[in-house]
């Protein structure tokens, strides 16, 4: 990658550059997911997005779950929770990890977790990198930031979201993050059985 593209995917990154203060390059992306991850549990984090999308849905203002700046701050773990997945994904190697066979007992390993992720398949359980891949395939970290912002400018204001966006957006917003933060929170989880 060429010195002016590698700046260009940086300018990108610029939560991660805000709150960590660091080149995204000397980042470690699996830290920040384990941090964003200990916010909330999956589960509460997933009521706290629908939330989000409940509230930019609406045509006035209605969010009730404390100041508006607890709804900018959710905003921005989801922009950090992104990025880091960028970086995740843009790692040397990252397709070749990919296609790891999916083994039938690691699956069943996860049989009987407590918070099993319910929209991820068996393969992607196994390997949640699938799900970064897809979910950059489907749109550039720059289209889901812009997408991200609109949401959270709705959220914050006196209109709904489908103002902003087409119909045909919504529900590729809505079930790609939810899968992005169920990947996420199945990465930390097998990162910390690895230690």
């Amino acid at each position: 990658m060429s010195e002016h593209n590698s700046n260009k995917i940086n300018h990108c990154l610029n939560r991660l550059i805000l709150t960590e203060m660091k080149d995204p390059d000397k980042l470690d992306p699996y830290i920040i997911l384990k941090e964003i991850c200990d916010f909330e549990d999956l589960q509460e984090m997933k009521k706290l997005f629908r939330k989000c999308c409940q509230v930019s849905l609406s045509e006035k203002y209605i969010w009730d779950e404390g100041i508006p700046g607890n709804l900018l701050y959710i905003y921005e773990q989801l922009e950090k929770l992104i990025e880091s997945c960028y970086l995740i994904h843009k790692k040397k190697g990252f397709k070749k990890k990919l296609t790891k066979k999916t083994k039938q007992k690691d699956f069943e390993k996860g049989k009987n977790h407590p918070e099993l992720p319910a929209s991820l398949s068996q393969a992607e359980f196994v390997n949640p990198r699938i799900v970064i891949n897809d979910f950059f395939e489907t749109y550039s970290l720059l289209e889901w930031k812009q997408c991200l912002h609109s949401w959270m400018e709705a959220g914050l204001s006196n209109f709904s979201v489908l103002e902003n966006i087409k119909t045909k957006d919504l529900l590729p917003y809505v079930y790609g993050m939810e899968k992005l933060l169920e990947a996420s929170y199945r990465i930390v989880d097998i990162s910390i059985k690895k230690i």
